[in-house]
């Protein structure tokens, strides 16, 4: 791995970016780009130990962010173009292009929200890996969650009612940047969209769960305990008390205490 020069690492993007309303030139010349900045012995020593991960190239954050501040206003510009790059990006199977295609995604103007949204779900559909989702919700929002919050919902309710863990996780950790970046009028949708998750909690969606209501506890403690007690209310999942349980650590001592008194009521119930 060559050291990153400035002035060098921003002729390269440069040359990149001209290559914008060409995408197979742009993805071959990519591929290049991250061979020539990568960690090979990283990810030689990554391959050998899980095949099912995306390959990386391991490039360093500056020339990540030498490409984005490259790409940003070009993807404004032209987001027709910009659309056709973003697939062939996301068509490359390594974490470094498709982190990239879903930041460019998040930048498109207003008039291809439905596009975002669209893909947002395909993308989930189509990714295997964690760190993958948390991208694909975070930086493919990013610029519906800034102008039309109230478009995310629709897609939240469709990624929350489908059968795929992945989907569900998305639309968990979109609704997480709602609670912490939106508007509160939008809050009784958001807990109306949580609450089916809350009462027979998915394990595997635990941690998901466990980020959104925490983010919701620091927004608004007193919404977070009331919403955590209805749910030891109607449920006896012990997901649910796992959940409550664990949230009690982020709230501040009285509604701690609260929280603790509900859940050994909880508990009561269930041994009866």
């Amino acid at each position: 791995m060559p050291s990153v020069h400035s002035e060098q690492l921003q002729a390269e993007s440069r040359e990149l970016a001209a290559l914008f309303a060409k995408p197979a030139r742009f993805v071959r010349a990519l591929d290049f780009h991250f061979e020539k900045y990568g960690n090979r012995a990283k990810r030689q020593g990554a391959k050998r130990r899980n095949s099912s991960l995306l390959q990386f190239y391991d490039v360093p954050d500056p020339v990540m962010r030498q490409l984005r501040q490259e790409l940003f206003p070009l993807v404004q510009e032209k987001p027709t173009e910009g659309l056709e790059l973003i697939d062939a990006l996301w068509e490359r199977r390594t974490r470094e292009h498709r982190e990239l295609a879903a930041y460019l995604l998040g930048q498109l103007p207003e008039k291809k929200f439905r596009n975002v949204r669209a893909r947002i779900q395909r993308w989930n559909g189509e990714n295997r890996e964690e760190a993958m989702i948390r991208a694909i919700a975070r930086l493919g929002s990013h610029n519906m969650l800034q102008r039309a919050p109230l478009e995310l919902l629709p897609l939240c309710k469709t990624l929350l009612r489908s059968g795929d863990i992945r989907q569900r996780a998305s639309g968990l950790l979109i609704l997480k940047s709602l609670i912490e970046e939106g508007e509160m009028d939008n809050l009784p949708a958001i807990l109306d969209m949580m609450t089916p998750l809350y009462r027979k909690p998915v394990k595997s969606l635990r941690p998901f769960l466990l980020e959104t209501i925490e983010s919701l506890i620091k927004r608004s403690p007193g919404e977070a305990l009331y919403f955590l007690q209805q749910r030891l209310t109607e449920s006896k999942a012990k997901g649910t008390h796992w959940l409550a349980k664990q949230a009690m650590k982020a709230f501040g001592q009285h509604e701690a205490r609260l929280l603790a008194e509900s859940l050994a009521e909880f508990e009561a119930i269930r041994k009866d």
